[in-house]
């Protein structure tokens, strides 16, 4: 098979490789695009739990269950720091604050 040949077959088979490549191309795309809407539903899930606790503590303040002070606590126990912004020194921070009868602050 001389040069000619080759580089002819080469450019036989380019068209069809392309075609493979844009194929695969669109598949990953579409499983990374579905990959961050599970992410995005699977946030909003967690901020709808943060939201039902929140709305459960203060009814329970509200019936007399639980005081302000045991409320703040609960909230503050479930805050991680895990960001650059929040770092562990502010939670213990927070947790001084509210570790504070609520009428000693104010």
């Amino acid at each position: 098979m001389d040069l000619t040949s080759f580089i002819t077959l080469m450019l036989s088979q380019a068209p069809l490789v392309a075609v493979a490549i844009a194929v695969i191309i669109l598949y990953i795309e579409r499983r990374i695009n579905r990959l961050g809407s599970e992410v995005r539903d699977l946030r909003d899930s967690i901020n709808s739990l943060t939201g039902l606790g929140e709305a459960l503590l203060s009814i329970l303040v509200n019936k007399g269950h639980l005081s302000r002070n045991e409320a703040l606590a609960l909230k503050a126990s479930s805050i991680i720091p895990h960001t650059r912004h929040y770092t562990m020194e502010d939670y213990k921070k927070l947790m001084e604050i509210l570790d504070k009868d609520l009428d000693a602050i104010t």
